[in-house]
């Protein structure tokens, strides 16, 4: 077991009503501190939690220095524990929330060296509240809350959940938790935490909106967002409601403003995490006013397409088909390297290629598989309609991995063929 103190602080957040432009300044620094935390805790019965080398309120204090007012965001405690994983050695039946009050004690000491940097808003993410819980889980809510109480006094605390719908009976809890100001709801994908709030939200207590998606590309509707925020406006109280992303803007791309090959039209739709810290702020400006939403819906709804795709290809009930690419062979990877540096000819590297396509679809057709695929052996996007490509929106995929992914922006079609040769 080692012996330091796991990293509670998982980033920290700009105001979602700060200043314009102190959130476009700040973002980049923000969006590297999101990605500079993990949770791992191998807890056992003998978890032993002490103190870590990074000041958290150094951090704040390097941020305020540069006149940007911070919210700092802690994992919380039960979603810690829930989040976690045992040690190898421990037995499989033995509850890592029995640790609980273990490392409250480290909550409290990051909680009172962050009050005494002049912190004014804490955040605890908690994201297991969208998930099935018992009884025992949510009683650790309520115990652990109590516990923090105490501590957190004079601050405001939120508690935040994100990525799915809040069950009642979490809900309940959730509302009750003891020293909590405001409460954070995912509404995009979570679209019943809506008829909770509609159905009672405690008098006086803040609901944090997160009406801008924080897991795609597109622009925010602002006409339909404005419309909804009126509406829990109306039940919680003008001052109480704030807005705010569906989640942490980790998942979508730094700045639109780097892409500079896009179609101008196209372009227009999108919005990586600078243009929603800018989203967030126009519809914080306009709850009493309206504004121009952008529309990118497509022309036909999905049944429309759906018949025209089964009279096209005349598909069994249940289709089979293979998902993702196939294997990137040694030799795919060898030729793609030969070709960029020029070792072999073009045609040397597309005979490869068509080698590699024969190869699985004549695997494909002995298993007798209704949809063929052609395995993905060369970036085949760029030559198809409806496919828009970024150059520096690099996205976190998993661990150091990151990925250019490509955005469907319209009904993608093939000019020509492409892998039929």
């Amino acid at each position: 077991m080692s012996s330091r103190r796991p990293k509670l602080i998982s980033r920290l957040q700009i105001p979602r009503n700060g200043a314009q432009k102190k959130v476009e300044a700040s973002l980049q620094i923000i969006v590297k501190a999101e990605r500079a935390f993990t949770i791992v805790l191998k807890g056992a019965p003998r978890l032993k939690a002490h103190s870590y080398s990074v000041s958290p309120s150094k951090t704040c204090a390097l941020l305020e220095s540069l006149g940007i007012e911070t919210v700092p965001v802690i994992v919380g405690p039960v979603s810690y524990f829930l989040l976690s994983k045992p040690a190898k050695s421990v037995e499989k039946s033995f509850s890592l929330l029995s640790l609980i009050d273990k490392i409250l004690p480290i909550y409290m000491e990051v909680v009172t060296e962050l009050k005494e940097a002049g912190t004014t808003w804490i955040q605890f993410d908690e994201p297991n509240l969208v998930l099935d819980l018992d009884s025992h889980q949510l009683q650790a809510f309520t115990h652990a809350y109590s516990e923090l109480e105490s501590t957190v006094s004079g601050l405001k605390v939120l508690i935040e959940t994100y990525f799915g719908d809040v069950p009642a009976e979490a809900y309940k809890t959730l509302t009750s938790l003891k020293g909590v100001a405001g409460f954070g709801f995912d509404p995009v994908r979570g679209t019943k935490n809506l008829d909770l709030v509609n159905t009672g939200f405690l008098s006086g207590k803040y609901l944090f909106a997160g009406l801008v998606d924080g897991r795609n590309i597109w622009a925010n509707d602002i006409v339909v967002s404005l419309n909804t925020l009126k509406s829990l406006e109306d039940k919680v109280g003008k001052g109480n409601i704030v807005v705010s992303t569906s989640c942490t803007l980790l998942h979508t791309a730094v700045d639109l403003a780097n892409e500079t090959k896009l179609d101008k039209e196209i372009k227009s739709w999108f919005a990586f995490a600078a243009q929603k810290v800018q989203e967030v702020n126009a519809l914080a400006k306009a709850l009493a006013a309206s504004s121009k939403g952008f529309d990118h819906r497509r022309a036909t709804n999905v049944s429309a397409r759906l018949a025209a795709q089964q009279k096209k290809l005349g598909l069994p009930v249940l289709p089979t088909i293979t998902i993702g690419s196939f294997h990137q062979t040694m030799d795919l990877r060898r030729v793609r390297r030969e070709v960029k540096a020029k070792k072999i000819s073009e045609d040397d590297y597309v005979k490869s290629i068509k080698e590699e396509i024969n190869k699985v679809v004549k695997l494909q057709e002995e298993l007798d598989i209704d949809v063929l695929v052609h395995g993905e052996p060369e970036y085949f996007g760029e030559q198809l309609s409806g496919f828009a490509f970024i150059v520096n929106g690099w996205v976190q995929s998993y661990g150091s991995r990151c990925v250019k992914p490509p955005i469907i922006y319209g009904d993608v079609s093939r000019p020509k063929a492409i892998t039929v040769f």
